[in-house]
């Protein structure tokens, strides 16, 4: 079967953060190459085994337009993001220092004065 694959990936967190992608007239030089019959998918690397989709006219947003207000919203939700991982960056460095000072030694040193005599065999007999 001949079909079609989309490569989607997950970049950004805005379209505006996304750089350069692809326009609607270089997109229909490559499809209108194809038989009008041919599905298209799209898919996705998870984990080393790829997602397939499906696209249908319900997926495609003709009229979409990024304005203004939804750029900053972008923005700020995307500064929102980098203060949380902020937080988390600075509670793990403060984790990390307190394991440091807390760090258990695992030689302990010895209390007990050492024994004179071994109190296990020193040598090796066999039965007969």
């Amino acid at each position: 079967m001949n079909a079609v694959f989309i490569e989607s990936n997950q970049k950004a967190y805005s379209p505006t953060q996304c750089g350069e992608t692809m326009t609607v007239s270089k997109l229909m030089s490559v499809l209108e190459k194809l038989e009008a019959a041919t599905p298209i998918y799209t898919r996705q690397l998870y984990g080393g085994d790829f997602a397939y989709g499906h696209l249908t006219m319900e997926h495609i947003d003709v009229n979409a337009v990024i304005s203004e207000r939804d750029l900053l919203e972008s923005l700020n939700a995307s500064r929102k993001q980098i203060g949380r991982m902020e937080e988390q960056i600075k509670a793990l460095k403060a984790e990390l220092a307190a394991e440091k000072a807390n760090k258990i030694n695992i030689f302990p040193i010895a209390t007990d004065p050492l024994p004179t005599e071994p109190p296990y065999k020193t040598t090796c007999e066999t039965e007969a």
